[in-house]
């Protein structure tokens, strides 16, 4: 990403409209301000830590948590306590931040419409097109966080769409209607990248359809998910990670780069979390470690089925045994390719949706070992019959996404009733995170 736009990034309130129009009076602005949306997606507040590694995960019972050690809201964050003080303020900023970054994304694609300058570097299409993309993705995360799933009710109210750069308040639409304005925005974006590479980073034509086969399977559209899950597949332009990326001595790659279909570079907090988060810096102990995150031996061996096979390489080369607990190492940053790299989009989800997808139980079993043996696993047997094999699926989606912030969003998509590490219920009281406090105030309830 080009970054060094950070410091000339806009607020869209009136009183800096000029500043806006000033940015937005010649080519270099347009991929200027993209940039700076990417720098923001990019940050704590969002995909460079709060939700990838940190919430989902947290939620989906990755990390153990204890109410003396952790930080701030970890413990009751994982505890669902959507009512404890910090962990309101903390679903409060990650709703605040998306829309402020939707409503930056907006003012570019109200300025791109109108520009009438020639563009020699980039093309504006493939400018819009990421512009579109990247507002559907936020507002799909932040459908599933904090509207009900399609299988808990497809006509119960959720959240704002926002289209446009505006003062007024957007009501809150079903999640059938949020999904289908994701979906539309998706199509146009997918339209304008389909003919052109020349955008600003990297939010290409494959990333689309990749989301929208996450989007459809979301909407329980299995025929149209299956359909991009496949294009994608065939598309060869991924391939998985050879074990040889991981057991090179000192520089382990382990984003498995090969797989990404669309990640974000350069997000330079990375590295010092990482070291928090981790590592770690006590000597002996991590109780006193506000924010260290691992979970017991017995959880991760339950994860990764050890007493049926010790062969995957997600088990041997994302876990470390470090002060007593196992600890996640899938954003040690050790290759120098790799650093400061998250992934949002691989290969391998394209695989579970396929399988998942099938018309048929052999085809879906096929899918689904293509990751196995890629894994180190032995394949499925072809008889298996469809309930082993959606629950073969569940296994695949908790060992394969771990620091991804996906796993959760699985479980709340099937409405599944009982989530792995934790005795709560699954419902539409956890899986909701309730509106910030000053969205009812303004009018908007549920």
């Amino acid at each position: 990403m080009v970054l060094g736009a950070c410091n000339k990034w806009l607020d869209v309130h009136p009183k800096t409209q000029v500043k806006g129009d000033e940015l937005f009076s010649n080519e270099q602005g347009f991929t200027d301000a993209l940039a700076g949306i990417y720098a923001s997606f990019g940050g704590n507040d969002l995909y460079g830590r709060n939700l990838t590694y940190l919430a989902p995960d947290l939620l989906a019972q990755y990390y153990e948590t204890s109410e003396t050690r952790d930080a701030f809201s970890h413990h009751q964050l994982a505890a669902y306590n959507y009512e404890n003080a910090a962990v309101k303020a903390y679903l409060k900023q990650i709703w605040s931040s998306l829309y402020n970054l939707i409503a930056n994304t907006n003012n570019l694609l109200k300025h791109i419409d109108q520009y009438n300058g020639r563009f020699v570097s980039v093309d504006p299409q493939a400018v819009k097109g990421e512009a579109l993309a990247l507002r559907a993705f936020m507002h799909f995360d932040l459908l599933r966080m904090y509207g009900p799933s399609y299988a808990s009710g497809p006509d119960k109210t959720a959240i704002p769409y926002v289209p446009t750069v505006s003062l007024q308040p957007s009501p809150l639409l079903p999640v059938r209607e949020v999904l289908d304005k994701i979906i539309a925005d998706l199509k146009v974006a997918e339209r304008l990248l389909a003919s052109s590479d020349r955008g600003v980073a990297f939010f290409n034509y494959n990333a689309v359809r990749a989301l929208l086969a996450r989007v459809y399977l979301y909407k329980n559209d299995k025929e149209n998910a299956g359909a991009y899950a496949r294009d994608v597949i065939n598309s060869r332009q991924y391939s998985f990670a050879p074990v040889a990326t991981l057991t090179t001595p000192s520089n382990k790659n382990r984003t498995l780069m090969t797989e990404q279909i669309f990640a974000l570079r350069d997000v330079t907090t990375l590295g010092e979390n990482v070291k928090s988060y981790f590592i770690g810096t006590p000597s002996a102990t991590i109780s006193n470690a506000d924010t260290y995150l691992a979970n017991t031996l017995g959880m991760v061996n339950s994860i990764y089925e050890t007493n049926i096979s010790g062969t995957d390489y997600r088990y041997n080369y994302f876990w470390i045994s470090l002060f007593d607990k196992m600890t996640p190492t899938r954003l040690w940053q050790e290759d120098a390719l790799e650093k400061n790299t998250l992934s949002l989009l691989r290969i391998p989800e394209m695989y579970y949706i396929a399988a998942e997808c099938a018309t048929d139980r052999e085809t879906g079993i096929a899918y689904l070992n293509e990751v196995r043996v890629n894994r180190g696993l032995t394949a499925l047997p072809e008889d298996l019959n469809e309930a082993a094999l959606q629950q073969e699926i569940y296994k695949e989606y908790r060992k394969e996404f771990v620091c991804e912030g996906q796993l959760w969003f699985y479980y709340k998509r099937l409405a599944m009733p009982q989530i792995n590490g934790t005795s709560v219920a699954g419902s539409d009281a956890i899986y909701v995170f309730p509106l910030p406090d000053d969205e009812v105030l303004f009018g908007n309830r549920k």
